[in-house]
C-alpha cells in the first residue's frame, strides 16, 4: 500500500503548528493537503503560499522540495493526522469521442467500509465537463453541479463527468472497486454516479444520499480495459428534478481487497 509520507515528521507525529513540509516520493498538493488540513481543498492554498518556488505551476513540485504552510490554517491534531495514498493531480487529455450506448438506471447497493478498501485515486484538480444540459463550476471549495436530463446515459462520458489518469485506468482494468464521493451539503434528493470505461462497459447509474447524507459509495467490477479509451466518472446531481444544486469535496477510488 502507497502512504504519504513527509520528511518534516511521520504522518503520527505531524506537529501541531507545522510550518514547512518536505515532498516525499508520491507526494502530490492534494494528498498533503488531506494529510495535514484533513482535506484536499486546501492544495491551492499551498500552491499560493509557494508561487515564487512553484512558477505559478501547481504540479511542479518535486521530491526533496521544502514547501511553507499557510500561517492562517491549523493543522490536524498528531491523533487524527490522516495517512493517504497519493493522488494524481496531473491533467489528462480527453480521449475522442465514441457514440455511447444506452444503459438503464440502476438501484443503489449497500455502501462498504473504506477499511476494507484501498484508495488508489483522489480528484485533486482534474478538469471536470459535462453533456448538455448540465451546469458545474469548480473553485477551491469544490465542484458545484446542477441540471436535470431526461434519460440520461450513463456510457460514454455520463452527465458531469472527470476522466481518470490513465495509470488508473490500467490498474483497475479487471478489479473491483469502490467510489467514495463527498459533498459540503447534504442533498436533499438522490444523486446519482456511474464509473464508465468508455469502452467495454458502465456501472450504470447508482443513486447515493438524499436521506440526510454527506457521503456515499458505491462498488463496481470493471471489465479488463480493451481498446483503452479511458475511464470516467460521471454525476446527476438532480436525478428526480428538484432543482437541487450541490457541492462535491471529495471523490476517491479504492481498489477492493
Amino acid at each position: 500500500m502507497h502512504l504519504l509520507s513527509l520528511a518534516i515528521a511521520s504522518a503520527t507525529a505531524l506537529p501541531a503548528q507545522a510550518e514547512t513540509v518536505t515532498v516525499a516520493p508520491g507526494d502530490t498538493l492534494a494528498t498533503i493537503s488531506r494529510t495535514i488540513y484533513g482535506q484536499i481543498n486546501y492544495w491551492r492554498r499551498i500552491c499560493d503560499e509557494n508561487f515564487d518556488q512553484l512558477l505559478g505551476d501547481c504540479d511542479r513540485i518535486k521530491v526533496g522540495m521544502v514547501l511553507a504552510l499557510p500561517p492562517d490554517l491549523t493543522p490536524l491534531a498528531p491523533s487524527v493526522a490522516a495517512v493517504v495514498p497519493p493522488a494524481n493531480p496531473n491533467k489528462v487529455d480527453e480521449a475522442p469521442a465514441v457514440e455511447p450506448v444506452a444503459a438503464e438506471p440502476a438501484t443503489s447497493e449497500p455502501d462498504v467500509a473504506a477499511s476494507q478498501s484501498q484508495a488508489i485515486w483522489a480528484w485533486a484538480d482534474e478538469r471536470f465537463n459535462s453533456v448538455e444540459g448540465f451546469e458545474f463550476s469548480a473553485d477551491d471549495q469544490g465542484v458545484s453541479m446542477s441540471g436535470y436530463v431526461e434519460k440520461a446515459k450513463s456510457s460514454g462520458r455520463p452527465g458531469i463527468w472527470v476522466r481518470l489518469p490513465d495509470a488508473i485506468e490500467q490498474t483497475v482494468s479487471g478489479k473491483t472497486v469502490e467510489i467514495i464521493v463527498e459533498f459540503s451539503n447534504a442533498p436533499t434528493a438522490p444523486i446519482a454516479v456511474a464509473y464508465s470505461t468508455n469502452d467495454v462497459g458502465n456501472s450504470k447509474w447508482r443513486q447515493l444520499l438524499g436521506n440526510g447524507e454527506t457521503s456515499g459509495s458505491f462498488v463496481y467490477e470493471v471489465p479488463p480495459v480493451k481498446n483503452g479509451k479511458g475511464d470516467f466518472i460521471g454525476f446527476l446531481p438532480n436525478v428526480t428534478e428538484t432543482g437541487q444544486t450541490v457541492v462535491l469535496t471529495s471523490l476517491e477510488v479504492a481498489l477492493k481487497n
